[in-house]
C-alpha cells in the first residue's frame, strides 16, 4: 500500500485508477467537496487557486465543464507542509488520498469525486513547475478573485491570460476532450496501467516518470511560446 510522509506520521492510502475518461463529474457533489476543502484550507491559512479546466468552466460557464471529471487546484510549494498537516482534518470530513505521483501531484476524493492538487515551485526562465507541467511567473503573483457559483475563490494572476496560455485563443469555445464511451478492453488496460504505477519500485517509477514529465514539459513549453507570440501582436 503506498504511503505519504506527513507531519503526523506516515499516511497509508488506497490508490484509485484516475485517467481521462474514467468518470464524468457530478457537479453538485464536486462543488460540495470544493466548499468543504475551501473551509479547511482557509482555516489552516493555505491559499489555493482554481486552475486548468475548473477555472475554464468557472470563467466561461460559471459552472464545472460538463465533460470534465475532476476539480483542478494549484498551491504554491511553500504551503505543502501545511497541507500535509491538514490531511488529518480532511480525512475527518471523509476525504481520502487516492493518488500521489511521488513528487508534486496529490488527488483527494470524497463521495466518488476527486480533486487534483498541483504543488507548483519556481524553476528556471521565469517558470513555475509541477511534475513537468509548466506555467509562467506572471500567473503566480498576487492572485485574482472570481465569483464561482455565488462564492468567491482565488485564482491565478491575470487569469484570462492564463486561460489564453493554457487553451489557446479559442478557449471560450467548448470542446469535448474526454472519451466516456471507450471500449471495455481499453478501460481495463488503463485501469491495470494505473494500478501498476503504485507497486513499481522507486527506481523504475522515477525513470518512467521522468520521461512522462518531459513530454508534459514539452507540450507546456509549446503553449507558452504560442502565448508569448500572441501577446506580442
Amino acid at each position: 500500500m503506498p504511503t505519504i510522509k506527513t507531519p503526523n506520521g506516515k499516511l497509508r492510502f488506497t490508490a484509485h485508477p484516475l485517467f481521462p475518461g474514467v468518470k464524468q463529474i457530478d457537479k453538485d457533489i464536486a462543488f460540495e467537496n470544493l466548499l468543504i476543502f475551501k473551509r479547511i484550507m482557509d482555516k489552516n491559512d493555505i491559499p489555493f487557486m482554481l486552475s486548468y479546466g475548473t477555472l475554464l468552466g468557472a470563467v466561461r460557464d460559471n459552472d464545472f465543464i460538463s465533460h470534465d471529471e475532476d476539480i483542478d487546484l494549484s498551491i504554491k510549494e511553500e504551503y505543502r507542509y501545511r497541507f500535509l498537516s491538514a490531511l488529518k482534518e480532511l480525512y475527518q470530513y471523509d476525504f481520502e488520498v487516492v493518488r500521489y505521483d511521488r513528487k508534486d501531484l496529490y488527488s483527494i476524493m470524497r463521495k466518488g469525486e476527486y480533486i487534483d492538487l498541483y504543488f507548483f515551485r519556481p524553476c528556471e526562465d521565469n517558470r513555475w513547475e509541477c511534475s513537468g507541467a509548466r506555467s509562467l511567473d506572471e500567473f503566480f503573483d498576487e492572485p485574482d478573485t472570481i465569483t464561482f457559483r455565488g462564492f468567491e475563490f482565488k485564482t491565478h494572476s491575470n487569469h484570462i491570460d492564463y486561460l489564453l496560455m493554457s487553451y489557446g485563443p479559442n478557449w471560450r469555445t467548448p470542446l469535448k476532450w474526454n472519451d466516456y464511451d471507450m471500449p471495455k478492453w481499453k478501460l481495463a488496460l488503463l485501469n491495470a496501467k494505473e494500478y501498476a504505477k503504485n507497486i513499481l519500485p522507486d527506481w523504475i517509477y522515477y525513470k518512467l516518470a521522468k520521461n512522462a514529465s518531459q513530454k508534459v514539459t514539452d507540450r507546456c513549453e509549446k503553449r507558452i511560446e504560442t502565448y508569448l507570440r500572441l501577446k506580442k501582436r
